[in-house]
């Protein structure tokens, strides 16, 4: 099965160190495994709004 770019998205946040499985599994499966949601958990912690602004900064490092 091919990834996603919502895979991607997803296991990039964890393989970066951002979030940690447990904490993504939880915040989707309330509120649903979609782009929205992670960018949820992008602003909630660190301030970005969205997938490119999380890639720009892991870009940085």
């Amino acid at each position: 099965m091919a990834e996603t770019q919502l895979d991607k998205y997803y296991n990039e946040l964890i393989t970066y160190d951002w979030f940690t499985v447990e904490e993504l599994d939880l915040v989707t499966k309330i509120n649903g495994y979609n782009e929205q949601t992670l960018n949820d958990c992008l602003y909630a912690r660190y301030g970005l709004h969205n997938y490119k602004q999380f890639k720009t900064e892991i870009n940085r490092d």
